[in-house]
């Protein structure tokens, strides 16, 4: 009887947090804007993106690959 009413009781939270967050959601959600000019990504800002996220990727691989071989030679 215990086991029950607490899997209940539980079932019942689950329900009222779910609802909640839903409420939350509707409160909360905007309307589709279209993008203005302003905030549209210029190829000269791609660019420099794709740059710093290559320099990010490549920078953190060859420190991987830098420690794995010193952790192999030793």
């Amino acid at each position: 009887m215990k086991n029950y009413l607490l899997r209940t009781t539980t079932n019942h939270l689950k329900r009222c947090y779910y609802l909640l967050l839903i409420d939350w959601v509707r409160k909360t959600e905007r309307p589709f804007y279209i993008m203005s000019d302003e905030h549209k990504m210029t190829k000269q800002d791609k660019l420099v993106l794709t740059i710093t996220l290559a320099a990010i990727f490549f920078g953190v691989f060859a420190l991987g690959l830098i420690g794995l071989i010193f952790n192999l030679s030793s």
